[in-house]
């Protein structure tokens, strides 16, 4: 999988911007506050219509202009395809091929890439948000499937926040349509856990190989999937019934949906020790580290081909046995970007060989 050329129009610090790029390895060089982190944005958008730094239209559009278009051109093994996203202060277009898509799940894991930055090393101690969001995300981009079922699942869970609400401001309950919309969301969130209980567990296989290779077999880390319910039970639906007749009085006491699949997390164990509690700053770096390799075997599998890498300013925050590691496995099969302040002291032969591209306020 490979982007061959993007082209920028208002996007952030671009008014216009064209670029073309090697199959390889792509190094963007520049001071800080140049662009270089946009431009790694804006190859991520074309992957899930989403930023990784905003949830804000308004922010990636330059000022005073009403949208901002990001086009790519993109080949996979079997297809070349012209990627488009619009960015309106409310609401997105994307394009494939310049026909309009419907539904997010269109444009969504055509393009795959896996993005690391400095903000990933929070995965171990952030809070369960940060965790759900990327099993969301990179389930998102392997499987429309996945997508089919977390969006519903979105949709009732606000439907049923709602009706909470409204019972109180009206002081009148309609049980019925409870029932209704709860049938809807557990027979969603069934679907969901089971996909991220397959995911993780592949995961937790790969990322565990890797993270041997870095720390050596002394140290052993394992992920699991935490969830308040056992999927692969046949009476998990009436179970999940129970539990929300069970916690109803408190649902309309705080207008407020108590249980679902939105509050999981990811338990991330080192030696079958909590690593947010006992894990090192080095210790964190290696687990996110080889999350994000185990990530791109596990892309591979699933698809058959590598997606595209995107390095953003990360090559600081390791020592130099992590940097290599890391760019031992870009290889010609894995197109990789990396945005760094200056290539001094960096002298792998990945590097060395990359195409070079200066970033300078907002231009290359």
């Amino acid at each position: 999988m490979k982007i061959s050329r993007l082209i920028l129009k208002d996007f952030r610090s671009y008014s216009y911007g064209n670029f073309q790029f090697s199959d390889t390895t792509n190094v963007l060089i520049g001071k800080n506050a140049q662009g270089k982190t946009n431009l790694i944005e804006a190859i991520y958008l074309l992957s899930v219509a989403k930023s990784f730094r905003t949830r804000i239209n308004q922010e990636m559009i330059a000022f005073n202009q009403p949208y901002a278009k990001i086009l790519g051109q993109i080949s996979t093994k079997t297809m070349n395809k012209k990627l488009e996203m619009v960015l309106f202060e409310k609401g997105k277009q994307a394009r494939v091929n310049d026909g309009l898509c419907h539904k997010t799940s269109e444009f969504v894991g055509i393009f795959n890439v896996v993005v690391f930055t400095p903000d990933d090393l929070f995965f171990v101690k952030g809070s369960p948000k940060i965790r759900r969001r990327f099993m969301d995300i990179e389930l998102s981009k392997i499987s429309s499937v996945y997508l089919s079922y977390f969006n519903p699942y979105q949709h009732y869970l606000k439907e049923r926040n709602q009706y909470f609400k409204q019972s109180i401001l009206k002081n009148k309950k309609d049980d019925l349509y409870l029932e209704v919309v709860t049938d809807q969301l557990i027979d969603a969130q069934i679907e969901i856990a089971k996909r991220r209980q397959d995911f993780i567990i592949k995961l937790n296989h790969l990322a565990g190989q890797v993270y041997s290779r870095i720390a050596g077999n002394e140290e052993r880390l394992k992920i699991t999937y935490a969830t308040f319910f056992n999927g692969e039970d046949p009476e998990c639906k009436e179970k999940l019934k129970k539990l929300y007749q069970e916690v109803r009085e408190k649902e309309y006491r705080y207008a407020k949906t108590q249980l679902g699949v939105h509050k999981d997390d990811i338990t991330v164990l080192l030696n079958d020790r909590p690593a947010s509690l006992f894990a090192s700053q080095g210790q964190q770096r290696s687990i996110v580290l080889a999350l994000k390799i185990g990530l791109l075997q596990l892309i591979y599998q699933e698809i058959g081909e590598y997606p595209v890498l995107l390095l953003d300013d990360v090559l600081s925050e390791l020592d130099f046995q992590r940097q290599n590691l890391l760019l031992n496995l870009v290889s010609d099969d894995i197109q990789t970007f990396i945005t760094t302040t200056s290539i001094d002291g960096l002298q792998h032969e990945v590097i060395k060989k990359a195409k070079k591209i200066e970033i300078q306020k907002g231009r290359s």
